[in-house]
């Protein structure tokens, strides 16, 4: 079932109750599209990671410890699973960034 725990109902439908996606072992109960081209992302929730549609470099504060980091060539379609605050423009080459949380 595609590691969701939507349900098929008996008219072929799907049963919505619950949404969440799961991710290497965790679920996800919300994502947003991470735009840094103008300045950097700082969330307002709980990041438990990013996805990278684009590869390349990306720099964040991870939540922990609060430091910098810069993650090199990270490949298209990877997950970062971090607690992040901060992702930064500067730094950052990979792109189609896509932030989420449980």
């Amino acid at each position: 079932m595609n590691g969701n725990k939507n349900t098929a109902t008996p008219d072929g439908g799907i049963n919505k109750a619950a949404e969440r996606t799961k991710i290497s072992g965790g679920e996800i109960d919300g994502c947003v599209s991470v735009d840094i081209s103008a300045v950097d992302y700082v969330p307002t929730k709980k990041i438990n990671g990013v996805f990278i549609g684009t590869g390349g470099d990306v720099k964040v504060d991870l939540a922990e410890s609060g430091t910098a980091i810069v993650f090199k060539n990270l490949a298209d379609g990877s997950f970062l699973p971090a607690h992040i605050t901060k992702i930064y423009t500067a730094d950052t080459t990979a792109s189609d960034i896509v932030a989420y949380w449980s």
